[in-house]
């Protein structure tokens, strides 16, 4: 990793630890969040080292491509589940591990199903025209 890689790395991290492990609440935006442009500064060497050494990892593969299917299982499991995930596991970081395994797993089951009804009908539309 170059200088940049290690700049953006390092303001990433330290905007991460800051915002999500104090009370610090910057001022920038009025609606400032933690899944602002600054925490991504923290993926970027990341994401650049692996693209540039060609690393393939299949898992992230399968979950980068069911990302969009993870966020909207996401926003339902939010809405109606966590809620009683939270009241079965009174630890946070067992919360954690729950909610993320829930979301990506079901968000790829999700995403597979969709596939496979996507090509069909896809296949169904090709072969009428």
């Amino acid at each position: 990793m170059n200088k940049k890689h290690w700049f953006f790395l390092v303001v990433g991290f330290c905007f991460i630890i800051l915002f999500g492990y104090t009370d610090y609440s910057p001022k920038v935006f009025k609606w400032w969040t933690g899944t602002s442009m600054f925490p991504v500064l923290f993926i970027i060497p990341i994401f650049g080292f692996l693209v540039d050494k060609n690393i393939k990892f299949a898992p992230l593969e399968i979950i980068g491509k069911a990302s969009y299917n993870i966020f909207l299982t996401q926003m339902v499991y939010y809405c109606y589940l966590y809620g009683k995930i939270k009241e079965t596991f009174g630890n946070i970081y067992l919360n954690t591990v729950v909610s993320i395994a829930i979301c990506v797993i079901i968000g790829i089951i999700f995403y597979e199903i969709e596939n496979r009804i996507t090509k069909k009908v896809t296949a169904k539309v090709i072969n009428q025209a």
